[in-house]
């Protein structure tokens, strides 16, 4: 996984928490 993918999976996790 590349470090731009790994942002928008990231974010969308936390999207999820919050």
């Amino acid at each position: 996984m590349t470090r731009n993918e790994f942002s928008i999976f990231e974010k969308n996790a936390l999207s999820r928490h919050f």
